[in-house]
């Protein structure tokens, strides 16, 4: 069984942050010759990299508090930047917490 979970919380927040510097395109300039009455064209285009720091990986944690708030439930996602991919896809299973002890309801490294 597949279930889809959307929440929108405001105990949300991001720790375990690791920045690294990445060559980022800071400056792009193109010259363009073309003679006069002739179709010939000369294109030169020039990329600046500069390093500047990006957040390489991260955790990100949501806690949703339910309309009994005896019942905490806690997300967590780990996510890295290096992958190609800039999308991911996750399934979440809520579960019950004791009152008396917190509970990870969610964690995946990605």
């Amino acid at each position: 069984c597949n279930s889809e979970v959307k929440y929108d919380s405001e105990k949300h927040y991001r720790d375990d942050i690791f920045y690294g510097p990445i060559p980022t395109v800071t400056t792009y300039s193109e010259t363009v010759i073309a003679a006069p009455n002739c179709t010939w064209r000369n294109y030169k285009s020039q990329l600046i990299f500069e390093p500047r720091q990006k957040p390489l990986r991260f955790q990100s944690t949501t806690i949703i508090f339910p309309k009994r708030a005896r019942n905490i439930y806690r997300t967590t996602l780990n996510y890295s930047v290096g992958c190609a991919k800039r999308w991911f896809s996750s399934s979440v299973q809520l579960e019950l917490c004791e009152e008396t002890s917190p509970c990870v309801i969610y964690s995946e490294t990605l």
